[in-house]
């Protein structure tokens, strides 16, 4: 199976000691700062990980697909990314790749699905510890879903959350 190359890509997730793919999300350093300031955090949720490379939040989430699935296009995550801030809690969970929409669903607070990430192409090569030639970029609905935890509305749709850009408002 080939990993995924989304911005902070699919890795070979043996740095954790597993021997399992996972999808890895290092979110900008400005997207960071927003879940991360004050009373805010994210937090990674059942069999998802989370760690800091440098001052970002690296979030994994092992595959819950087998390579059947993934040939048809959607790879299904284990896990999922809690935010808590000013106002109330939010999560994404039993988030999906889908590969012929560019999309990363997720159910929001355990309610209806929604695609609250976009794959977005860019001109940044790509890096050793992952595939940064991609971003992940927040789509409305991924947006509305972070500003009702944060404290204003420091996100829009097309903000880059994970990836090879400054982030939110960028």
């Amino acid at each position: 199976m080939t990993p995924l190359a989304v911005s902070a890509a699919t890795s070979r997730a043996d740095a954790w000691g597993t021997d399992q793919y996972a999808v890895t999300m290092k979110l900008t350093a400005d997207t960071t700062k927003e879940l991360t300031d004050g009373r805010n955090y994210v937090k990674a949720t059942g069999r998802a990980d989370e760690h800091r490379w440098g001052d970002q939040v690296v979030l994994s989430f092992p595959l819950r697909s087998d390579a059947r699935e993934a040939h048809y296009g959607v790879l299904r995550l284990a896990g999922g990314v809690a935010y808590t801030g000013a106002g109330p809690d939010v999560s994404w969970t039993r988030l999906r790749v889908n590969f012929d929409t560019h999309l990363i669903t997720a159910l929001v607070n355990g309610g209806s699905r929604a695609a609250v990430l976009r794959v977005r192409s860019s001109t940044y090569p790509r890096t050793t510890w992952g595939d940064a030639s991609r971003a992940l970029a927040l789509t409305a609905a991924g947006a509305r879903s972070l500003n009702r935890a944060a404290a204003g509305a420091p996100f829009r749709a097309g903000d880059v959350f994970a990836g090879d850009s400054t982030g939110c408002g960028h």
